[in-house]
């Protein structure tokens, strides 16, 4: 039986080894922030990794444990046979987590978990969001990685796995009772006071990305995967009563009547409202917010004829949390999604049955199709009159790996506002400036770089949008036109050094009024708001009620608080006058700053988080339908 377990043994070392050698892997991948570490912080990604990989090694080999115990009394071929498919099985996989995670991090800064498993469910959309990754190289290292660890396994491994001597009944009951329950122990990280290994088990530095290398990505994906309750893996600051205070505190705002306090925007109620979200438009290219020079002319034109927005901050980092925020006034969450449970959905609030009770016509216009992200039945709660999406258009549009280029889309949006019976509200999403950033010529910035593609597909959608605007103001209802252009989120690119890729400007987003219907042009509002913040701005301005919209504040309103919350994965940022500041819930901390945040708001990010982790949970309940 000794010998059985010293090939147990062998076998665990092994995965521990495909861990560690997958951990170096990843430093050399992120070498743009490995570099800025020293030997010692390095090192001990290594070694503070090694409890997660010893204990998601004990998880691999539970299995084998059952197939070992049981030879003698199953054929040796057999079991063999068992043991290579299993492992191979799990090789292929782990392989493809590692190797996903290696541009998942690079991207979007943090380390893979289940919410990659959403594109599975939209295969077209997936292969057009890869695209644009370096699908030659990654497919290179998950191609060495795999075939290297199976060369290993076989020459090292499973060679041991035909020496192994009869075993009886009883040792190989044995075997199990003892061997199973030990290495189902070990995998939850051993015996910890009774409390399981998380991702904080591996903290070990003040340097963020020194404690994400630490973190064992296949780990990472199971746990979350297998775990996806928002309540438990948000970590309660204090009691609900307090957090419940301090968050009504943030939101409150004066109840006094309207009597000219408040600041007016609009010189009338527009006939026409065209609400256009921008994929990925960040203040990092937007010269009017310091960002670089040249990358959107048409946008920064456009400034100086309408009111400029220079310190909202988006909810997320993808679409949909945009999405739901600007329509629904609804804030991401650090662990799931807003559209992740069909109750949720149903009980959001919506700009457009709001703006319907109003007396607007509403439609949808968008040149992709609607269905990743469960984004269609999100619309349909909203009760549009009209959606447009790519299996409206014909096909000879398709020109994007997504679906019609924006050219395209805003002049089916154009057609459709202007058709249309006023009071009309007309929401679209950009796409063109989506991964891989594929845009028809000629090129405005030269480069086939991720980041040069990037920053071409930016100046094609501000060609297009600057365009539109342009149609718009020779229509005969421009005088009476609210035009919104607000990014759906921002994005790592362009990369300005080693920032932390949770730090406010990776989130840091333009807003831009204009038309006809605005009382005041060429102003700059500096008041800290977050997207979420919207739909309660834009009600406060058309003089509707906005009361569904509990999560937002209405900035022109008397008493309103100037600040911002966004979060990222397992985290969360926090914005206001004093400072900002980022806090991991995985390390507890705060694991990055600007300026001196002030007590007040390092209590006030947490206790929002944690209200905002009880909604997410009440809704997702049926009886909330």
């Amino acid at each position: 039986m000794s010998t059985r377990a010293r090939f147990l043994v062998l076998y665990l070392f092994y995965w521990v080894l495909f861990f560690e050698s997958a951990r170096i892997l990843f430093l050399l991948y992120e070498w743009r922030h490995t570099e800025n570490l020293d030997a010692a912080l390095v090192l001990g990604t290594l070694v503070r990794g090694f409890p997660m990989d010893v204990s998601t090694a004990c998880a691999l080999t539970l299995v084998p444990v059952c197939l070992v115990a049981r030879d003698g009394f199953l054929p040796s071929r057999l079991i063999r046979r068992l043991l290579t498919g299993y492992t191979l099985l799990l090789l292929f996989v782990a392989a493809l987590a590692v190797v996903a995670d290696l541009e998942i991090f690079k991207v979007w800064g943090f380390r893979i978990d289940a919410s990659a498993l959403r594109f599975l469910s939209t295969p077209s959309e997936a292969f057009a969001s890869a695209s644009g990754s370096p699908l030659f190289l990654l497919s290179g290292i998950f191609i060495a990685l795999l075939v290297a660890a199976i060369v290993v396994f076989r020459i090292a491994v499973l060679p041991f796995a035909d020496r192994l001597p009869p075993i009886t009944q009883s040792q190989s009951l044995l075997m199990i009772v003892v061997l199973f329950p030990t290495l189902a122990v070990a995998a939850q990280g051993g015996f910890r006071w009774r409390i399981p290994m998380t991702a904080s088990s591996v903290f070990f530095s003040h340097d963020p990305f020194a404690n994400r290398a630490a973190v064992n990505a296949v780990w990472n994906l199971a746990v979350s995967a297998t775990d996806p309750s928002t309540e438990s893996r948000v970590e309660r600051f204090t009691r609900p009563e307090v957090a419940k205070r301090i968050v009504d505190s943030l939101l409150a705002q004066s109840t006094t009547p309207d009597t000219g306090a408040r600041t007016k925007l609009l010189s009338k109620r527009p006939s026409r409202i065209v609400l256009l979200l921008w994929e990925g438009l960040t203040a990092k290219v937007v010269e009017p917010l310091g960002g670089r020079e040249g990358i959107t002319p048409g946008f920064t034109r456009l400034s100086g004829e309408g009111i400029l927005f220079d310190s909202l901050y988006s909810s997320g980092s993808r679409t949909t949390n945009g999405l739901v925020a600007v329509l629904s006034g609804f804030p991401s969450h650090p662990v799931t999604g807003p559209l992740s449970s069909s109750p949720r959905s149903a009980a959001l609030p919506s700009l457009s049955t709001e703006l319907s009770k109003a007396g607007y016509r509403t439609g949808y216009y968008y040149g992709a199709p609607l269905e990743f992200d469960n984004r269609l039945r999100y619309l349909m709660s909203g009760h549009y009159d009209e959606i447009l999406e790519k299996k409206d258009i014909d096909p000879v549009y398709w020109k994007s790996p997504w679906g019609a280029h924006d050219p395209y889309t805003l002049g089916r949006l154009f057609s459709a506002v202007d058709s249309g019976k006023a009071p009309v509200f007309a929401v679209t999403l950009t796409l063109s400036s989506h991964e891989p950033f594929r845009v028809p010529p000629p090129a405005l910035i030269r480069g086939n770089k991720t980041e040069s593609r990037f920053l071409n597909a930016q100046a094609y959608t501000d060609k297009a949008v600057a365009s539109f605007v342009e149609r718009l103001k020779a229509s005969s209802w421009w005088d009476s036109t609210l035009l919104i252009i607000v990014a759906d989120h921002g994005s790592p690119y362009p990369f300005r050094g080693p920032a932390f890729a949770a730090a406010p400007e990776q989130y840091r987003i333009p807003m831009l009024w204009l038309g006809g219907a605005l009382a005041v042009r060429d102003t700059v509002i500096h008041h800290t708001l977050s997207q979420f913040d919207i739909p309660k701005v834009l009600l406060g301005q058309l003089g509707l009620p906005s009361d569904r919209f509990i999560w937002g504040k209405d900035i022109f309103a008397p008493g309103a608080s100037s600040f911002a919350f966004y979060s990222f994965s397992n985290g969360f940022g926090f914005v206001d006058p004093t400072g900002s500041y980022v806090f991991d819930n995985a390390a507890k901390s705060v694991v990055h700053y600007t300026g001196k945040p002030s007590v007040a708001a390092l209590v006030a990010g947490r206790a929002f988080q944690q209200i905002l982790t009880q909604e997410y949970v009440n809704m997702s309940r049926p009886e909330r339908r």
